[in-house]
């Protein structure tokens, strides 16, 4: 049993005996079984009443409770359609599953038919056009120093290009890390690219990045 299972388990009379607590899910790279040693515990709780944002440590593992109720949760995604995702990856550990799973299929509804908003659109691509730009400047000059700053700094842009590119919502940064090879409109050769980007020597992160930029530019 790794250590955020039995920290869990070390939590849950707390909630069931709590009579606000309808549903308790867990979420995140826990959820997920990705989580390293000192991962946090992301927890979802679904209550009969509105209760403020949890924040405790216990053995050196940060635990997050967020609690609304079921319709403050679905309410939270259509702002903000970010929030999806960790509806996405939870599992219920405690109390009503069809609560659970009301919330999680309005999470896949909004995810599914989600459209990018054009104008977002245009000024990311003109974000990426005068990176570009920015990039190739510098590199005629040698100056490795401002190519590297700026291969680095426009790689958050070309994440939610693709998501826009791709009409999802662009997730928290782990998990568009996670997800982004499995959106269905990427370059050939993206996996590859994307690798390059992110660790390649400044010459190579420079070429996958303006490919990778020109192919969201073409489309």
């Amino acid at each position: 049993m790794t250590k955020q299972e039995k920290i869990i388990e070390k939590l849950l009379p707390e909630f069931r005996n709590d009579p606000n607590c309808l549903t308790l899910l867990l979420t995140g790279s826990v959820a997920r079984n990705e989580a390293g040693t000192n991962s946090d515990i992301d927890l979802l709780q679904i209550s009969k009443h509105e209760q403020p944002f949890k924040e405790i440590t216990i053995g050196g593992i940060l635990i997050e409770v967020k609690t609304h109720t079921k319709s403050g949760f679905v309410e939270k995604m259509k702002i903000k359609p970010m929030n999806v995702y960790q509806w996405l990856d939870a599992k219920v550990i405690l109390g009503d599953k069809n609560a659970a799973q009301d919330i999680i299929s309005t999470a896949k509804s909004i995810c599914e038919n989600y459209k990018s908003d054009p104008e977002e659109k245009r000024a990311v691509s003109k974000w990426l056009e005068s990176t570009k730009l920015k990039i190739e400047e510098a590199s005629r000059s040698n100056n490795d120093l401002l190519v590297g700053f700026n291969v680095s700094n426009i790689l958050w842009k070309i994440v939610e290009d693709f998501y826009l590119l791709n009409d999802k919502p662009t997730p928290p940064s782990t998990t568009a890390f996670r997800r982004i090879t499995g959106l269905k409109n990427l370059p050939q050769g993206f996996v590859d690219q994307w690798r390059l980007a992110l660790t390649g020597d400044l010459d190579k992160r420079t070429g996958a990045t303006i490919a990778l930029i020109d192919f969201l530019l073409s489309q």
